[in-house]
């Protein structure tokens, strides 16, 4: 149901309805289609789009896969209009005349296309059809002026349930962000008054905008049109539900399955152990169809109880809202802090307004420092065996003794005695990035581009290591075999879960059962010594798997993985336990593999470091899963390391890092200290204490929060413009302070650059050439 019956008294009628196909004017469809065509140029070729106050360009969010969905339609809906406009213009002259005008453009949009005529050639044409069009409506103005007025003033019936529902969805999914800002109910309820006028708006503007266009365009145009307004709801029914679940929404969710490389979300979800099925297709379709049913049926409600409004109504509507909008933000700039303030631009996508606040509660520009260690050939002065198992989706208090009681014990007799253990992200990749390149997060993209082989390894293999990496995993998600082993795969073996790998034919803990034997057979076939594995288990990724074979610890745990929408606090403790049980398997497989090592008396001499990815949160904080926020339980992982037995245990380290574990293998086995020394991380074989944790992410949509600098009880959180976007910042924000007294948000921004340097003075010294107060 459109937002106007079409019936005009002043002008044709535009009937709307499936059985107006039939009667189409295909000359005004071919001005409709000369208009999208004319537009579409600047989306496809992408050309700047030149306006009165400069060029624009219609890729707002290139790579954004479903921001570039928005920006596409907005110009195709433009578009739109543009050509009924030339159908209203050029139709005095004859329909079949203003036709030619129409496929004229199509023509010479399909030319632009093929990059037959440039930009500026195109432009010209373009510039002169609208011209044309602009010289016609001129000239008839007089004739059609009462037209116009009666369209405005007449009026008709509108959609207003469906338009109640569109700001009432629009508003709940603000509502629910609540849960995670600062304290004030009054602030929160001015929030929500704000988002509530802001939504309003828009909906007034649209459905102005959209009867305009169904005024001007052929019935194809509205259909399209208002059936994708049709599907606005559901989108955001979906947000809401991303809120509650993983703590961050869709925008959020497609901007980071983009990050660095082509949208593949078959392989996102394969590399998470999600499978597609008809089932989930067919629910995909279902919610289609029951949005468009619910859009037609609240125009049938709307026609029985005889809603009408004429577009002088809507924007009369608009106007008020606006205007109560512009008068409420700015009672906020005096009744709230900075901080409030802040955390309402930051969480409301859409802001129409003006009226803006400094991010975060102090800025900053900082250049970032980029460590390249040169990679030289060097004799070593020990060459023991290193096993580096990497376990996916490990927490730190994950290592239990009822469950893991073989890594709890090897924790506790064997390893290196660390206190605080941290991952340096929150995402797969990008701690992989940093356990093997020994730098920060926030070069991952960088490091795709150039496709080498990381630190660790190509250091290794320069001085006669044999390097071996085996995951049960598809790990070139995110390009993650090229960016850490070199695009030609530079290691002397990969073993990798591809498209058309046979391991496929076994389950995720048979894999691992098969992997590690593979391991075992390539350690035996050699003397000790001068080789390295890199080995990644799986089965603690969602949704949490054992073998069938194996006897879990824990009984009372989900057997269904699905997480409910608002679960108990029993519901969460039965997936957790699920987790557990997937950990426990691993303990199983490690405490197998090492006591092979053992039997053939091969533990003592090597290097043995078992870590995890990254953590899982199990709604602590609100969310699901991973890669949502750099908060404790996605970021506290384990590092276990046990040295030769010529090196001891070595000393105690209150708090250590991903970025540490290359520094300190590097360490131990007796390289040029050159080779090491300027990355971010440490030698945990010679600690300096206290010293300053980091860690960075892109994918931050629960806070904005992308860099964490913690040191000793001290917390420092920061965020950039764009964080999703896998570029480095030059101008970044903090976020939040955090001593161990409690919070220090409410300090005079100025203050904020000496009491960083204060707290975090090798951080300053080390991640940054450059911090300068903004």
């Amino acid at each position: 149901m459109p937002a106007f019956d079409p019936a005009l008294t002043t002008e044709p009628a535009h009937d709307t309805t499936l059985r107006a196909v039939a009667r189409i004017c295909w000359p005004q469809v071919l001005c409709w289609l000369g208009g999208i065509a004319a537009l579409q140029v600047f989306f496809l070729r992408d050309w700047p789009v030149p306006m009165p106050w400069g060029a624009m360009s219609v890729h707002l969010h290139p790579g954004h896969v479903l921001l570039e969905a928005v920006s596409w339609c907005s110009v195709f809906l433009a578009g739109s209009i543009l050509g009924g406009w030339w159908w209203i213009a050029a139709r005095g002259a004859g329909h079949e005349r203003a036709g030619l005008g129409g496929a004229a453009m199509i023509v010479w949009a399909l030319l632009a296309c093929i990059d037959t005529i440039g930009s500026w050639i195109y432009l010209a044409g373009l510039a002169a059809w609208i011209v044309v069009a602009a010289a016609l409506t001129l000239r008839h103005w007089r004739a059609r002026l009462p037209c116009v007025l009666a369209f405005l003033s007449e009026k008709r019936s509108w959609n207003l349930p469906f338009l109640a529902l569109w700001i009432l969805a629009f508003t709940t999914s603000d509502a629910i962000k609540l849960s995670a800002g600062p304290d004030g109910w009054i602030a929160a309820a001015d929030f929500l008054l704000g988002r509530l006028l802001n939504h309003t708006f828009i909906a007034a503007a649209l459905w102005l905008l959209l009867a305009w266009h169904e005024r001007w365009t052929p019935p194809p145009a509205n259909l399209i049109a208002w059936n994708l307004m049709a599907m606005v709801p559901l989108l955001v029914v979906i947000n809401m539900l991303l809120q509650l679940m993983w703590g961050k929404g869709i925008v959020m969710l497609f901007g980071e399955l983009e990050v660095g490389g082509e949208f593949d979300l078959h392989r996102a979800l394969r590399a998470g152990g999600v499978e597609v099925t008809q089932q989930v297709v067919a629910l995909a379709m279902a919610a289609v169809v029951v949005a468009v049913a619910v859009f037609h049926f609240c125009g049938k409600l709307s026609r029985a109880a005889g809603h009408r409004i004429h577009p002088f109504g809507l924007c009369a509507l608009a106007a008020v809202t606006w205007t109560s909008y512009q008068a409420q933000q700015g009672a906020g700039l005096a009744l709230k802090s900075r901080a409030w303030r802040w955390w309402e631009m930051k969480s409301s996508s859409i802001r129409m307004t003006p009226i803006t606040t400094p991010p975060g509660i102090a800025s900053f520009d900082v250049g970032f420092a980029n460590p390249l260690p040169a990679v030289k050939p060097q004799t070593l002065a020990r060459e023991p065996d290193i096993f580096l198992f990497v376990v996916e989706t490990l927490r730190r208090d994950a290592l239990r003794p009822d469950t893991t009681p073989f890594m709890c014990a090897m924790r506790d007799t064997d390893c290196q005695r660390l206190g605080e253990t941290y991952a340096a992200s929150n995402a797969t990749h990008l701690s992989w990035f940093s356990i093997l390149h020994g730098r920060l997060p926030l070069y991952w993209e960088e490091a795709r581009q150039r496709a080498e082989v990381a630190l660790l390894p190509a250091a290794l293999r320069s001085a006669g290591y044999r390097v071996e990496a085996r995951m049960v995993a598809d790990y070139d998600y995110m390009e993650m075999l090229a960016t850490n082993f070199g695009k030609d795969r530079q290691i002397d073996l990969i073993e990798n879960l591809d498209e058309n790998s046979r391991e496929h034919l076994f389950k995720t803990p048979e894999r691992e059962v098969r992997m590690l034997d593979r391991l075992a057979q390539s350690v035996e076939s050699a003397p000790p010594g001068g080789r390295c594995f890199i080995t990644a288990f799986d089965s603690p990724h969602y949704p949490y798997k054992w073998s069938d074979k194996f006897t879990p610890p824990i009984t009372d745990y989900a057997p269904n993985p699905m997480f409910p929408l608002r679960p108990s606090a029993d519901d969460v403790r039965r997936v957790q336990n699920r987790y557990w049980n997937s950990v426990a398997w691993i303990d199983h497989l490690v405490a197998s593999f090492i006591s092979k090592l053992k039997a053939q008396g091969r533990y003592d001499d090597s290097i043995i470091i078992i870590t995890g990815d990254h953590g899982e949160e199990f709604k602590e904080e609100g969310a699901w899963f991973h890669c949502s926020a750099l908060n404790p339980q996605q970021t506290c992982v384990p590092i276990l390391i046990k040295w030769p037995a010529s090196l001891g245990r070595g000393p105690d380290v209150k708090a250590a890092s991903h970025l540490d574990i290359v520094p300190s293998i590097l360490d131990a086995l007796g390289f040029d200290e050159k080779t090491w020394r300027a990355l971010p991380g440490m030698t945990l074989l010679r600690p300096r204490e206290p010293r300053t944790i980091a860690m960075t992410t892109h994918y931050a949509g629960k806070n904005g929060e992308s860099m964490m600098l913690i040191r000793d009880g001290w917390q420092a959180a920061f965020g950039w413009h764009g964080y999703w976007l896998p570029d480095v910042p030059n101008h970044i924000w903090l976020e939040r302070v955090r001593s161990p007294e409690g919070p220090r948000d409410h300090e005079p921004s100025a203050a904020y650059l000496p009491l960083l340097r204060e707290n975090f003075p090798d951080a300053l010294e080390t991640l940054f050439t450059r911090t300068e107060a903004r």
